[in-house]
C-alpha cells in the first residue's frame, strides 16, 4: 500500500489527529487512535526528527538508512511532517493542521504551547504519575480501604490460591483458579483432597506441578475448564499461532526496511476495525503531500461554492 495517499477505515474513520508529542507516552496514544482509524499527522523536527529516531540499539536496515526500533514501536499509521516551531514558516504550517484537526496530542512542558498561540479547545490531561496510578486497581484500594501495604509477592496472588506462576524443568506454569469451584477441579486433576489445609496457599503447590511437564498439566486443566499458560519468551509470544489469530501482528511494508511485521494492538471491532495499515514513516516521508493537502483546502474554502442566483423584482409585462 502506498503510504503517501493513505487510506484510512476503522471507528475513528474521517477524524484528524495533529500528534506534536515525542518519545514514548504521546507517540503511543496518537498510534492509538490511527490505529482505530484516525489520521493521525505527526510533526517532527528538521534533521533530527522524534527523539527516539536516535534510540538504539537496536536499529534496522543498512547504515545510511537506519531506523531505531524504539521509534517503529509507537508511530506506526501516521504521516510524518518536519517543521521548527520556532520558525514563521512552522507555526504558520501547525496552524494551517490545527484548523482542521479533532484532536492534538502534545507533551511540551508547561506553557510552551501556550507560547505558539494554539488557545482553544479543552485539554485533557494525563501523566505516568496517573497512568500507574489509575491501574493500581486492587493493591491501592488494600491501602486506601483496608489500610494494609501491599508488599512484593513476587509471581503469586497476594488473596487467592492457587494463582500464580509455578516453576518446574521444562517450562513455567501459570494458573489462575480464582474460586472454590475451580479450585475443586484443580484438586481432581492433581490428585489432592481439596479440604486439605495443606494446600490453602501458593508455595504448597509448587512441588505438586514440579512432577510433570508444563504442557502436561495444562492440557489437564484446559480439559477441566481451569484458566492455565504457559509462560512464553517473546520469541515464542510472535510465532504463536494464537498471537496471529488474534491479530497481534501487524505487516507492513516500510519505506526503507521493506516487509516488518510489528505488535499489533489489544483491541479489536466486530465489523468496524482498521483492517489496512500504515507503517511508521521515515522522517519528512508526508512532507510534500500534507502540504498539498493543506493547498487544496485552503483553495477550496477560498473559492467556495458558486453564489445562488440573486431575486431580483421585475417590471410587470
Amino acid at each position: 500500500m502506498n503510504d503517501q495517499t493513505p487510506h484510512h477505515d476503522g471507528p475513528l474513520s474521517g477524524h484528524q489527529v495533529l500528534d506534536l508529542s515525542r518519545a514514548l507516552a504521546g507517540p503511543h496514544a496518537g498510534m492509538m487512535l490511527g490505529d482505530l482509524g484516525a489520521r493521525v499527522i505527526k510533526i517532527e523536527a528538521p534533521r533530527r526528527g522524534d527523539d527516539t529516531r536516535g534510540w538504539g540499539p537496536p536499529f534496522a536496515g543498512p547504515e545510511h538508512a537506519r531506523e531505531s526500533t524504539y521509534f517503529l514501536s509507537c508511530n506506526r499509521n501516521k504521516e510524518s511532517v518536519t517543521a521548527d516551531l520556532k520558525s514563521e514558516e512552522g507555526r504558520t504550517l501547525v496552524a494551517r493542521l490545527v484548523r482542521r484537526a479533532d484532536v492534538l496530542i502534545e507533551n511540551f512542558r508547561p506553557g510552551v504551547l501556550e507560547r505558539q498561540g494554539t488557545g482553544r479547545g479543552r485539554v485533557v490531561r494525563t501523566s505516568l504519575l496517573s497512568s500507574m496510578v489509575g491501574i493500581h486497581s486492587f493493591p491501592g484500594t488494600r491501602w486506601t480501604v483496608a489500610g494494609e501495604m501491599p508488599r512484593a509477592t513476587g509471581n503469586q496472588h497476594p488473596a487467592i490460591a492457587p494463582y500464580g506462576l509455578f516453576r518446574r524443568a521444562g517450562g513455567e506454569l501459570q494458573l489462575t483458579a480464582g474460586s472454590e469451584s475451580l479450585w475443586r477441579p484443580v484438586a481432581e486433576v492433581t490428585g489432592l483432597d481439596p479440604d486439605d489445609p495443606r494446600y490453602a496457599g501458593n508455595a504448597e503447590l509448587e512441588a505438586v506441578f514440579s512432577r510433570e511437564s508444563a504442557e502436561q498439566w495444562i492440557g489437564r486443566l484446559d480439559a477441566a475448564g481451569v484458566p492455565a499458560g504457559r509462560v512464553r519468551s517473546i520469541d515464542e509470544v510472535y510465532s504463536w499461532e494464537q498471537t496471529r489469530q488474534q491479530g497481534l501482528v501487524l505487516d507492513v511494508e516500510h519505506a526503507a526496511l521493506g516487509a516488518v511485521s510489528l505488535p499489533g494492538m489489544p483491541r479489536s471491532f466486530d465489523g468496524g476495525g482498521r483492517t489496512r495499515h500504515l507503517p511508521p514513516p521515515t522522517l519528512g516521508r508526508h512532507d510534500r503531500s500534507v502540504r498539498d493537502w493543506l493547498d487544496l483546502e485552503d483553495a477550496a474554502r477560498d473559492t467556495g461554492p458558486a453564489p445562488a442566483p440573486t431575486a431580483t423584482a421585475g417590471a410587470p409585462r
